[in-house]
């Protein structure tokens, strides 16, 4: 309990406020006062406190109730069965009738311990805000004012981002929902003054959400529901919006809006990892998630990743062929298989290319006098989209001709045509001398290199009203459509669009462009190569495989030095005495045992962190000598793996070999003795080895053993095969960036994987649709440039790439991508890959930026142009793939 005395007029706690005269010796207990309260004050300034916990048919319900002589406060926290939600339920009841008012805050503390805590807070409508807890913005409302001290926000729900473990994770979040009527009047990071807690990072852990009231007798009640959502990447607010905007706060009750879009992709490791070591637990984990993920992507509005769910379709694969293979088949994988691939299907268009509208405005620049041999005067159209300072065109009739400048050099392939497929939007800002009606068209055509013009196509003559103007703002915009169908326009040609305006006899039209005031302009359905962007929304609502899931291993062995560490008494519950080896190969002040026989054992801690296998000869060296020159010993080793229970098993055990010591009686110097034991063996994630020493000498002779010492370093060399290779290069995820080269690589690769499956066609239509837009040659082709990553400009040179639209190319400056390539190319079809040269120049690009050395393997991020070279966190794999 905290003494009134302590509690400065308008201290800040936490909880609640109540608006009244300050607390004096004369106030009575429980009389409303103009301080704020939370747990620990309530007692001597509200009265009665106390905390309930009870079921409501399913639902378990927390109660705190805070109770005086004029008024009470219940909140409730109510808990649903497999609901990944609270409910709270703020009532203040003034019973009394007595004049009340303040501010009821709900404080949440504690939010670092999930993952990091939280760095911002999201306003729809408003964006992301940056709360913090510096001196000036402690006790700061971050709840958007729109410019009043009220405040007038009136949307549904805030976000709070919270940060995952580690930091760059990306976001989780905490939605916090209530009713569009009732909304919070405050925001807060923190209303207590003297806290200086935060999470990792600066993130912070405790926010308050503060509800205003006043009340002369009744009830004030609002509901809140905080809704927990663990995405495994960012937080597409965008998304969310369909799902959480309105005032039905149950709408969802039964769907998790978490977007994890990885959880295709963790559902094939799992199952791939299960089923080929006879792993259940990794297999049983594998299908839950499996489970999890088919849901998600079939619920409306949910999102994913191209690469998670080409990688579902391997998973969904993979446990068909494991029911097959256990006698006990499950149709519901394939059914799985066809629904995943429709998706992609659904998201490539169904010819080897696709639509993507293009905004060009007009302008008047007198720079360019010609388009192609024709003269221009001045109008052209491009994708500039800062207006000049207007031009109006006047008269009882308007005709004009504007003219794209530069001709247009985004041909699907370089130096061949183009397509226009879809609506042509035209939009023209007019106005008249006079209210009048005035009718309008527009053509569409082409000049060629050679001064030629070809029509494409016009619109239908439109009559509108005209307001009245006169020349001056406002102008309205008009709208002219025409539809063009596969209308192909040769390389290097410039549309031109002709507009027909004619008044009314009398009246005088007024056409304004290059204007803010009137930004004219014509939308162009251009029509580029079928790719997959990284992430699309979904909507509402049986032959051998040519892939395996066979883990590549690689030689990765790795020398661990042998300590003394008081500070580690166990390893897996089996007590060490401080013996213990890793990879620290800085010594301590060295331990020497002595004895006619020294046996004594050694933990490896930590223990395995991801299963591994140890292929090939184990060696152990101590260094040791005797009490005199020449004594004959005999050295033994056994080596164990501890299992996480402690449980012990022996992997090899060896026979005792003599040894000749040299002398030296405990003191420098000391000499290496090496013993072998050849070893096959897998070890788990989580176990840890055993090395267990025994040496003896005659009866009357004394051997000493040395360790943790630079004049013994004593060590174990283990030839480790994992999953891994090192690694070279940066990882910056910083700026969005389209990706469509590996997107198109995996959700081809996972379309054959799908033909294989059920022998649909069509998959494999599709999947060769993809593979055709995957180009050899040199980067970039006129009118074109290479996407940069991160900060490296990406030189010309001759690559793997594929048109990202109208403006970009993707490449295979990042290896992973052309691996991914490899992948999808080598895929057979009909007895022979779908594209072998393909392929292996794929992989050539991979071995050209592989180092091998007797101890390492290395592959190199990207090419060499630069340490800082951005990874796609949706495609890569974290690890190697690709030998």
């Amino acid at each position: 309990m905290i003494p009134g005395s302590s509690l400065a007029q308008g201290k800040t706690v936490s909880a609640l406020s109540f608006s009244g005269p300050p607390a004096t010796a004369s106030t009575p207990a429980g009389t409303p006062v103009g301080v704020y309260m939370d747990n620990v004050a309530l007692n001597a300034f509200v009265g009665t406190t106390s905390y309930t916990m009870f079921t409501r048919g399913a639902d378990v319900v927390m109660r705190e109730a805070y109770t005086n002589n004029a008024f009470n406060v219940t909140i409730d926290y109510v808990l649903q069965p497999g609901a990944n939600y609270v409910y709270v339920n703020t009532t203040v009841n003034d019973y009394s009738g007595a004049p009340i008012s303040g501010v009821v805050y709900n404080a949440f503390n504690g939010l670092d311990t999930i993952g990091s805590g939280y760095a911002w807070l999201y306003f729809p409508g408003v964006g992301w805000i940056r709360p913090n807890q510096g001196p000036n913005d402690l006790s700061k409302n971050y709840e958007p004012q729109y410019g009043n001290a009220t405040g007038d926000w009136n949307q549904n729900w805030f976000a709070i981002g919270m940060h995952g473990v580690p930091d760059w994770i990306g976001n989780d979040a905490i939605f916090v929902e209530f009713n569009p009527a009732t909304p919070p009047s405050q925001v807060r990071n923190t209303v207590y003054e003297n806290n200086t807690y935060v999470g990792s990072g600066d993130f912070l852990h405790w926010v308050q959400v503060g509800w205003g009231y006043a009340l002369s007798g009744g009830e004030f009640s609002y509901t809140q529901k905080w809704v927990f959502v663990d995405s495994y990447d960012w937080t597409n607010m965008a998304v969310y919006s369909n799902f959480l905007d309105g005032d039905n706060l149950n709408q969802w009750n039964n769907t998790n809006i978490g977007l994890n879009y990885y959880a295709g992709e963790v559902a094939q490791d799992l199952v791939g990892f299960g089923i080929n070591t006879n792993d259940p637990q990794a297999l049983r984990a594998g299908i839950g998630v499996w489970n999890y993920y088919y849901r998600m992507i079939q619920s409306e509005g949910n999102g994913t990743y191209v690469s998670s769910l080409a990688r579902f379709v391997n998973a969904s694969y993979m446990l068909y062929r494991y029911t097959v293979a256990q006698g006990d088949v499950n149709t519901t994988y394939l059914n799985a298989i066809s629904y995943a691939a429709n998706l992609l299907e659904k998201y490539q268009a169904t010819s080897s290319t696709y639509s993507e509208p293009e905004t060009l405005y007009f302008h008047q620049d007198s720079g360019i006098s010609s388009v192609n041999g024709v003269t221009t005067y001045g109008k052209i159209f491009n994708t500039t989209s800062t207006m000049g300072v207007g031009t109006v065109l006047s008269g009882n009739t308007v005709a004009v001709i504007f003219f794209q400048s530069p001709p247009n050099s985004q041909a699907y392939l370089a130096g061949g045509s183009f397509t226009l497929n879809g609506l042509l939007n035209v939009t023209i800002y007019m106005n008249a001398n006079q209210p009048s009606y005035a009718t309008y068209s527009v053509t569409v055509g082409y000049v060629n290199a050679q001064s030629v013009y070809t029509q494409l196509a016009a619109s239908p003559t439109y009559t509108v009203g005209l307001g009245q103007g006169a020349s001056s703002p406002p102008f309205l915009p008009y709208t002219a459509q025409i539809q063009l169908s596969n209308a192909v326009v040769p390389y290097g040609a410039a549309l031109e669009v002709h507009l027909n305006v004619a008044a009314q006899s009398g009246v005088t039209v007024y056409v304004l462009y290059d204007s803010s005031n009137g930004p004219s302009r014509v939308q162009i359905p251009f029509v580029f190569p079928s790719l997959w962007h990284y992430e699309f929304t979904i909507p509402s609502a049986a032959t051998a495989a040519t892939y395996t899931l066979t883990p590549a291993l690689y030689p990765e062995p790795q020398t661990e030095y042998f300590h003394q560490d008081s500070g580690i008494s166990s390893v897996n519950g089996v007590t060490t005495y401080g013996k213990i080896f890793n990879t620290t190969s800085t010594m301590g002040v060295g331990v020497v045992m002595s004895g006619g026989t020294v046996s004594v054992s050694f933990f490896q801690n930590p223990p395995a962190q991801a299963y591994y296998y140890l292929d090939g000869p184990v060696s152990v060296t101590f260094y040791m000598n005797a009490n005199t020159a020449g004594v004959s010993g005999t050295y033994a080793v056994t080596l164990d793996e501890v299992a996480p229970n402690g449980t012990t098993y022996t992997l090899a055990a060896g026979a005792g070999e003599t040894v000749s010591l040299q002398g030296g009686s405990g003191s420098p110097p000391f000499y290496p003795y090496t013993y072998t034991l050849n070893l096959n063996k897998q070890i788990p994630e989580g176990w840890a080895l055993e090395v267990q020493l025994q040496v003896s000498v005659p009866t009357g002779d004394t051997v000493y053993v040395l360790y943790d010492s630079t004049n013994g370093p004593s060590n174990v060399y283990l030839p480790i095969l994992s999953e891994t290779a090192s690694i070279q290069g940066s990882y910056l995820i910083r700026t969005e960036q389209p990706y469509f080269l590996d997107t198109t690589a995996m959700a081809g690769w996972a379309l054959m994987v799908a033909y294989h499956a059920t022998g649909t066609q069509a998959y494999l239509t599709a999947a060769e649709d993809a593979l055709s837009t995957i180009h050899w040659g040199m980067t970039p082709f006129p009118g074109f440039s290479v996407l940069p990553l991160g900060y490296v400009s990406i030189p010309d040179a001759y690559r793997l790439w594929v048109y990202a639209n109208q403006t970009y190319i993707d490449t295979d400056f990042s290896t992973y991508k052309a691996m991914l390539v490899a992948y999808f190319a080598e895929q057979y079809a009909g007895g022979s890959p779908l594209n072998a040269t393909l392929a292996e120049t794929a992989m050539s690009r991979v071995w050209g930026r592989t180092s091998w050395t007797y101890t390492q393997a290395s592959v190199y991020t990207g090419e060499s142009t630069s340490p800082h070279i951005e990874i796609n966190s949706e495609t890569q794999p974290w690890g190697l793939i690709s030998w």
